[in-house]
């Protein structure tokens, strides 16, 4: 049991204030509660039995550069996703009926990446690796502790939500996609692309830029349309 107090607080405030850790804060302008949940827990949960399973061997089965290129490749697709706007019911109910992927596998899939390599996943397979007989505490607590970090992005997220106006909150969430997204790519570009570096990245924001003003464009035109039929 003192195995996994120690694990849970530990990894609880190795999270705070970690990338992951803000951009649940924003997915609360972008998703419903029950998928925020239902994705995370189920993200957090195969972390941390990739960390204490098989952890050591993934690094050398997948290049840590890679994951990052497509954690911040993820990131840059949820910030053009947070300017689309508020769909019509009847438009999200169309998606449903043809088979789209469930919104909780999107935010899973997105925050695994994210996390994959990151420094509380290394902290669980060092923790594993030094003390291979409390497997099952050292997982139990690394699952408790990031989700009790997460929890607290996802309230901090819902006061916002009651307090500041959602274009307001829908600006910041793009704005912290954005620039994690930015950020994220262009570390692992110098191991990835070499000289062709700078370059890639440009292209990768000048397309980045022009999807975003071209996807603002498009909302303000929905939305005035949706006000005319109004």
């Amino acid at each position: 049991m003192s195995t996994f107090l120690f694990v849970a607080a530990t990894m609880c405030l190795a999270e705070m204030g970690d990338k992951t850790q803000l951009l649940v804060m924003a997915m609360t302008a972008r998703f419903k509660m029950h998928d925020i949940i239902a994705g995370v827990v189920l993200a957090v949960i195969m972390l941390n039995l990739t960390a204490v399973a098989a952890g050591t061997a993934l690094s050398f089965l997948v290049p840590m550069e890679w994951v990052r290129l497509a954690a911040g490749l993820s990131f840059l697709a949820f910030a053009v996703w947070t300017l689309r706007g508020e769909e019509d019911d009847e438009q999200e109910e169309g998606r449903r009926r043809k088979g789209s992927i469930p919104a909780f596998l999107v935010i899973a899939g997105s925050f695994f990446i994210a996390e994959m390599g990151d420094k509380t996943q290394l902290y669980t397979v060092s923790l594993a690796a030094a003390d291979p007989g409390n497997a099952a505490y050292i997982l139990a607590g690394s699952v408790v502790g990031l989700l009790a970090a997460d929890a607290a992005g996802v309230a901090c997220g819902l006061l916002l939500g009651r307090s500041v106006p959602k274009d307001v909150i829908n600006l910041l969430s793009f704005a912290v996609f954005a620039v994690f997204g930015l950020v994220t790519v262009y570390s692992p570009l110098g191991l990835v692309a070499g000289g062709l570096k700078n370059v890639i990245f440009a292209v990768i924001f000048a397309v980045f830029a022009g999807v975003c003003l071209y996807t603002a464009a498009r909302t303000r035109q929905k939305s005035g349309a949706r006000e005319q039929r109004r």
